[in-house]
């Protein structure tokens, strides 16, 4: 549909993860990715993340059409709305990235399951996009450090195996953040 493989988001907010990324674009039917590196910098005092999107395959759907006349179009700007009125500017990267640590592939099986999950869906609001409410926003590392031990303590309570997988995906979510962040030499200021 379209030789567009590398997209690039300029700035997502720090409590966002590579999944939410890549659901964010199969939710609206434009595109399945097959990777996504969030690479953090600091602007002011809030952290953010660089965001290096590529993909294995466009949809065939009208928002895929859409996206991609925009993309093509340097008159306009492409958005790609991921939740009610929040939206990410969207342009074509040249380059492909990939850091090991900040990297998270996405294999065809990973939206098989999402496939199965709609067709049970009965309202729109039951099937969000992965990651979308189950972490608080964080800026501060020293609050996502607590929240971080709170799931420790709760994983810890929970007697369900699922219950508990969830709470350890989630944590090691927050801790690759963590410790993605805390290397100085991925880390960039800039100034607004």
């Amino acid at each position: 549909m379209s030789t567009i493989q590398s997209l690039i988001i300029p700035c997502v907010d720090y409590s966002y993860t590579q999944e939410y990324v890549a659901n964010a674009f199969w939710k609206q039917r434009i595109a399945r990715v097959s990777s996504v590196t969030l690479i953090p910098y600091i602007r002011g005092e809030w952290i953010y993340y660089i965001a290096y999107i590529n993909v294995d395959r466009w949809c065939d759907s009208e928002n895929a059409y859409n996206f991609i006349s925009n993309l093509n179009n340097p008159s306009k700007e492409t958005r790609l709305v991921h939740y009610e009125d929040n939206w990410w500017s969207v342009e074509k990267s040249v380059n492909t990235f990939a850091l090991k640590d900040a990297t998270v592939l996405f294999e065809p099986s990973y939206y098989e399951r999402f496939i199965e999950d709609a067709k049970d869906a009965v309202e729109e609001d039951n099937y969000p996009i992965q990651g979308l409410h189950s972490t608080p926003y964080y800026t501060d590392i020293e609050a996502e450090e607590w929240h971080i031990n709170t799931l420790k303590e709760l994983e810890t309570d929970v007697e369900d195996e699922d219950d508990k997988c969830c709470f350890r995906a989630e944590i090691e979510q927050l801790q690759s953040s963590l410790k993605m962040f805390n290397r100085s030499n991925n880390v960039t200021e800039t100034y607004a």
